[in-house]
C-alpha cells in the first residue's frame, strides 16, 4: 500500500514542529482503533524525538462536549495538542479549545485539511491548526503514459467530471486500479 499506516500520520508533523522548538505534547484520542493508532503512533514518535508527553486522553466515540477534556488539557500548557478522531471530534475539540482560549503552539489533528473543519471553526480560529494528508493536487507525481498526467491533472478531471474535489481515497483508488491495469 502506498497510504500511510494510521501510526505513522502524525510523524512528519512532529517532527517539524520539534524542530521548530517544541518541547512537550498532549495527545487526544477517540476510543476507536484507528484514531487510537494513530495517536499511539503519534506517542511513539514524540518519544523518540525526546519530546515530553505531558499527557494523553481517550474519549469516547460521539463525544460532542469537550469542555471537561480541554480543561485538563489546558492546565498542562503543552506546546502541542494531538487530536485523532474523525471530522465531527475533532471539529469539536478545536471548537471548545478555541472558546476556552487553549493556545498551544499547534494544534496537530487529523481531518484539519478537509475545508469543513475550517469551514466549522472558523479561519480566524485555525492558526496553528496542523494536519496530516495523504495526497494534494501540489503534489510533483506524474504517470509514465499520460494516463492521468500529474497530480494537477488528476484533480482537475475528477472534478469536472464528478462536480467535487477528489478525497485522497479517490486518487489512491484510481492509482491502484491504474498500477493493476499496468500489471
Amino acid at each position: 500500500s502506498s497510504l500511510t499506516p494510521g501510526n505513522k500520520y502524525m510523524s512528519s508533523g512532529l517532527e517539524l514542529l520539534r524542530s521548530r522548538g517544541a518541547e512537550t505534547v498532549v495527545f487526544a484520542h477517540e476510543a476507536k482503533s484507528f484514531s487510537a493508532s494513530v495517536c499511539r503512533g503519534a506517542n511513539a514518535t514524540a518519544f523518540s524525538l525526546g519530546m515530553r508527553v505531558a499527557g494523553y486522553y481517550e474519549y469516547e466515540p460521539g463525544k460532542t462536549n469537550f469542555a471537561d477534556l480541554v480543561y485538563q488539557i489546558k492546565a498542562l500548557d503543552a506546546d502541542v495538542y494531538v487530536g485523532c478522531g474523525h471530522l465531527n471530534d475533532v471539529t469539536y475539540l478545536i471548537g471548545n479549545a478555541n472558546v476556552l482560549n487553549v493556545n498551544p503552539s499547534a494544534l496537530l489533528v487529523t481531518h484539519a485539511s478537509d475545508q469543513r473543519i475550517i469551514q466549522n471553526v472558523g479561519i480566524q480560529n485555525s492558526h496553528g491548526l496542523l494536519s496530516p494528508t495523504q495526497w494534494d493536487k501540489s503534489l510533483d507525481v506524474q504517470d509514465d503514459d499520460g494516463f492521468f498526467g500529474s497530480a494537477e491533472d488528476f484533480f482537475d478531471m475528477y472534478q469536472a467530471r464528478f462536480g467535487a474535489p477528489p478525497a485522497y481515497q479517490a486518487a489512491y483508488s484510481a492509482a491502484m486500479g491504474y498500477s493493476l491495469q499496468k500489471a
